[in-house]
């Protein structure tokens, strides 16, 4: 039956981790063909054989994925315990090399020492000394060479894969991803190390894993076959990163698995027909719908680029509703679809945060966490001023009370016996923030009055920035943001931490990989984005190739055409039932012929918006 095409699959996987016979494989899995669902049905069927001698022997399997969400989702799934060690790759690197200071130490310094070197090569080859490039090469050279005599003094290093890494003897994450990699191939001994602790190694979303860690990974397999069995796990199709291995597929040793995923459970019909049509321009590969699958439904909406968007966003998601058959909750309010755009920005713009990503998004400290949501110093918003103003407003008195308790220190030592009193101060002092319109006070205004009546803690940087008077140009980059950011309205401040905490209808292309939603609304804006690294004009042949994807082209390498279709096909493979494009263009016309010329969609399934 098809419902079962891929019951041969797991077969194939599971003589793959036998005790007869180990082999290694590549996993082709496309998008919601339940990759997640046999990655954790082969974990446990790795424990069912091999957990009692894993476990006398205190070895590991090693579980890698991309994102901290999918490690959370597997071990949700699983109810995996000790035996298994599922982390990022930068979590799972940090843990191999951290007790090898000396080496970690050495290559630092040898990646400085190169740096440096190149530098000076620029600097010495530039005839005019008087030009700003060689003045700006002569203060890379001089911040290096600092670096360097910081790091000469430093006996320990060490990381953290979820912050921002800001100390002097911090690793940031591509020193972990160069240091990790360069350790492996360098040292025979660490592979053979890796290869006893851990006897399995599963790699999740391996097309985007680093290019020159997967090599790492083929060197530990190579150097012991028979005692390390090594799984890649991916979809070509899905490769949206830079540093990922472009040609994955034809590095795979010919005595691996290569066992292919056909069944997409998750997409109705015309949508997988959709996304079989742009893989044709990928990889070729094809995937086939389940029994009971709906027919779904795609349109693809092409608007100048000059259009009032909001207006247009609106309209499409109007016909939408229609086009769907009577789905309402196509209508915006229900809050039923999923948006997706090209970049940050365009979601700040529509959720009117715009301000307040412009300010924080290039400032180095916050470089990891202000896009998860992780700044340490937006906890006093998001866990404490931000809700308390909404329950007050909604007079829910109780839920006041608990974020007062967890977070104001005017509670935090109360005895019994004051404790009322304290309760009708803070209510008095309250009162106030009744007539708050978080439209128009400020973040600083409010600040203040928090300050004056010592409500909560203001975390030590954003107490700096409210002080500071003069800007210096010498000043703490991310102080000076914080004074900026604190003129602002609170609203700003609302958006922000919705969009970040995913309370709203927005995401980037990027963003949503693997994830699935019932309706789908692709934004599409070059202009918007202003991005070179994806070109949605070129690929619908409104724009001609760029020189530097004309080259590419003749020395067959990758373009932006490439890189924005297989774009293209992952935010397409999130809608379940029913999928909108909304291209923003300087020429709908054309887009609208090249979509039908290369069998995307068909005359009926496109609309110009005049």
């Amino acid at each position: 039956m098809m419902t079962n095409v891929d019951d041969e699959i797991m077969s194939q996987l599971e003589s793959s981790i036998s005790n007869e016979e180990r082999n290694s494989f590549f996993l082709f899995a496309g998008a919601g063909s339940g990759k997640t669902y046999t990655l954790v049905k082969l974990l446990k069927k790795i424990r069912e054989k091999w957990g009692t001698k894993l476990a006398n022997e205190n070895r590991k399997v090693a579980v890698i994925t991309y994102t901290n969400a999918a490690t959370d989702e597997i071990k949700k799934r699983g109810n995996f315990g000790d035996l298994f060690h599922i982390s990022t790759i930068h979590s799972f690197l940090w843990d191999t090399i951290q007790p090898f200071q000396k080496e970690i130490k050495r290559l630092y310094l040898e990646g400085l020492d190169a740096d440096i070197k190149l530098q000076i090569n620029k600097r010495d080859e530039l005839k005019n000394k008087t030009t700003k490039t060689y003045k700006n090469t002569e203060e890379k050279i001089k911040r290096l060479q600092e670096r360097k005599e910081a790091k000469e003094k430093i006996d320990k290093f060490v990381y953290n894969p979820n912050g921002d890494n800001l100390s002097t003897n911090s690793l940031n994450h591509q020193d972990i991803l160069k240091i990790g990699y360069e350790m492996i191939c360098q040292h025979k001994l660490l592979r053979e190390i890796l290869s006893q602790q851990y006897p399995f190694m599963l790699i999740d979303e391996s097309q985007d894993t680093n290019k020159k860690l997967v090599d790492a990974f083929f060197k530990i397999q190579e150097d012991f076959p028979g005692n390390f069995t090594l799984g890649f796990i991916g979809d070509i199709k899905q490769r949206i990163y830079m540093d990922g291995k472009e040609d994955i597929k034809s590095s795979i040793p010919k005595s691996w698995l290569q066992p292919q995923k056909q069944m997409n459970y998750r997409c109705d019909k015309r949508i997988i027909n959709l996304a079989n049509k742009i893989a044709e321009g990928i990889d070729g590969s094809k995937q086939i719908a389940r029994v009971d699958a709906g027919e779904g439904t795609v349109h693809l909406f092409l608007a100048k680029s000059n259009a009032d968007k909001p207006q247009t966003e609106a309209y499409v998601c109007e016909q939408m509703a229609g086009i769907s058959h009577g789905d309402e909750d196509w209508i915006p309010e229900k809050k039923a679809i999923k948006i997706l755009m090209l970049e940050h920005r365009m979601a700040a713009t529509r959720l009117g945060f715009e301000h307040f990503h412009d300010i924080f998004s290039g400032i180095h400290r916050y470089q990891m966490s202000y896009l998860q949501g992780a700044m340490p110093e937006m906890a006093i918003f998001s866990n404490a001023l931000l809700p308390m103003l909404d329950y007050i407003k909604q007079e829910k008195n109780i839920e006041v009370l608990e974020i007062f308790k967890r977070n104001s220190p005017l509670l935090k030592a109360v005895q019994d016996v004051d404790y009322v009193s304290k309760l009708q101060d803070i209510k008095l002092k309250l009162e106030a923030f009744k007539n708050y319109d978080i439209e128009k006070i400020t973040a600083k205004e409010c600040l203040e009055f928090v300050s004056k009546n010592s409500l909560f803690n203001i975390p030590d940087l954003i107490d700096e920035a409210m002080k500071l008077t003069d800007v210096d140009e010498e000043e703490d980059k991310s102080i000076i943001a914080w004074k900026q950011a604190l003129n602002l309205p609170l609203s700003e401040y609302k958006a922000y931490d919705d969009y970040v905490n995913d309370r709203t209808m927005y995401a980037t292309h990027q963003g949503v990989k693997g994830l699935e939603f019932s309706r789908v609304l692709v934004l599409i804006d070059d202009y918007d984005a202003k991005g070179n690294l994806f070109n949605y004009e070129r690929l619908f042949e409104v724009e001609p190739l760029s020189k530097t994807d004309e080259k590419n082209l003749l020395e067959g390498r990758e373009t932006s055409i490439d890189r924005t279709l297989r774009l293209l096909y992952v935010t397409c493979t999130r809608a379940k039932h029913s999928l909108a494009l909304l291209m923003y263009t300087a020429n709908p016309e054309k887009a609208k012929a090249t979509a039908i010329n290369k069998g995307w969609f068909i005359e009926d399934e496109i609309t110009i918006i005049l």
